[in-house]
């Protein structure tokens, strides 16, 4: 068994997000093929390997009593090929959340040449993780762009939002964020980042954007600018 340079970036890509779709890696590694199947074809080799297991979830929209989907996580022998200590396996129970974040990286890939940016970078958690002055910042991405229209570099730390999360736990994250701003120095960032909170589209998501956005106002006003609230699917060029 002989892995290829992209069966590699397959595996590499499914440890950082944890679950992955197929459509996920057809659009980031498979990108220049017309047909769908060779994506197919090293997933569905890479599982009969064992670096990759399929994970049946329920299907987004789907009914309640109707069939799941299939996502790709890492199985024993991929977990053994990569470095364990910078593999963060998921919860189950966090996988709608998991998928949406990967959905940003992936729409943030599709978009470069459309939008006219370079992605300088994208790294995902645990890689990501800073303690600032001890605020400790856990973003699901970090995400860092050369802006060719404008020609400035963009930074920002992107929090996807399921809606799980309550008011206070909102809060004590925007502090957190607010403290490392304040404490922050060139040496720690050149360009402070702006957090992003991207609303999963949804029946309620108009209402949860009125949430983020009440918490954001009720902080300091110079707080205020360190944050966005924006629908997933309006990213990214709503902040370009």
């Amino acid at each position: 068994m002989i892995l290829t340079s992209r069966d590699l970036q397959i595996v590499r890509f499914v440890a950082d997000h944890g679950f992955v779709k197929t459509s996920h890696v057809r659009a980031l590694i498979f990108e220049e093929n017309k047909s769908d199947t060779p994506a197919y074809r090293r997933l569905e080799l890479l599982t009969e390997w064992r670096f990759l297991r399929k994970v049946e979830v329920p299907t987004i929209g789907g009914s309640k009593g109707g069939s799941g989907q299939n996502v790709y996580a890492l199985d024993y022998q991929g977990k053994k090929l990569l470095n364990p200590e910078s593999y963060m396996a998921p919860r189950l129970a966090d996988w709608r959340h998991i998928i949406a974040v990967t959905d940003a990286h992936v729409t943030l890939w599709r978009k470069r040449k459309a939008e006219r940016y370079d992605i300088r970078e994208c790294v995902t958690e645990p890689r990501n993780w800073i303690t600032v002055s001890g605020a400790e910042l856990r973003p699901d991405l970090r995400v860092r762009l050369y802006d060719g229209v404008e020609e400035r570099e963009l930074a920002w730390w992107l929090e996807v939002d399921t809606g799980v999360e309550r008011s206070k736990q909102l809060t004590d994250k925007m502090l957190r964020y607010y403290h490392a701003w304040q404490h922050a120095n060139e040496s720690t960032f050149d360009i402070f980042p702006l957090a992003v909170f991207l609303v999963v589209d949804g029946e309620r998501a108009a209402e949860r954007m009125q949430d983020i956005q009440g918490l954001i106002q009720q902080g300091p006003a110079e707080a205020q600018e360190l944050f966005k609230v924006h629908l997933l699917s309006e990213f990214p060029q709503v902040l370009l």
